[in-house]
């Protein structure tokens, strides 16, 4: 695998390649459990980088620590929280991360609007299939300090995909037919 690079952008955001998806929802938007029915929902991943990525998270550590100063200077009233939420945590944390969160850091990136999503080709991909969990991508994301209510911190805002190839799916099992072996069909006419 290629060593994971964090690349600023003339756009004030970040190309961040190559990395693992999951909790992908890019084709519609998420709504959580306890949503109000109005709350229309956002385009979600979470971000996985391999910790022994050491490089590449010192730099994603430093563009946090860079929306934590803009924060102080714009949002929190000159000074940094002591209960700030930072973006980027440790997977082995992560209740039902699953094996893929054990050896890695993830954050969360999010956006209100539906994001482009790149093939390798840089053509839009138009099938929502090709779109999973567990698929190998670059992210470009803008880390951003917010203030709502009691809550404090950088979050991290999604602004494109591009899916760099295959990998094995998260979650659920690919169902195929073979599973229905056991059943007998009866070859008559008859209507059920």
């Amino acid at each position: 695998m290629a060593k994971v690079q964090v690349t600023k952008t003339n756009r004030n955001s970040y190309v961040i390649s190559p990395v693992r998806l999951s909790y992908t929802h890019l084709t519609e938007p998420y709504k959580s459990d306890g949503a109000a029915p109005t709350d229309p929902g956002k385009y979600t991943t979470a971000v996985l980088i391999p910790k022994t990525e050491t490089e590449a998270i010192a730099a994603i550590q430093a563009a946090v620590e860079e929306a934590a100063q803009k924060g102080k200077a714009t949002v929190w009233g000159g000074r940094i929280p002591g209960n700030l939420k930072r973006p980027l945590r440790d997977g082995s944390e992560k209740d039902n991360g699953g094996e893929a969160y054990e050896s890695a850091m993830f954050f969360n990136a999010s956006s209100k609007n539906r994001v482009p999503v790149y093939g390798p080709n840089r053509i839009p991909i138009s099938d929502p299939d090709q779109i999973y969990s567990g698929m190998w991508a670059a992210v470009e994301v803008a880390f951003y300090p917010f203030a709502v209510t009691a809550n404090k911190g950088v979050a991290v805002g999604l602004n494109s995909v591009m899916k760099i190839r295959d990998g094995e799916r998260f979650g659920a099992a690919v169902a195929t037919a073979d599973v229905f072996d056991c059943v007998a069909v009866e070859d008559d006419d008859d209507d059920m």
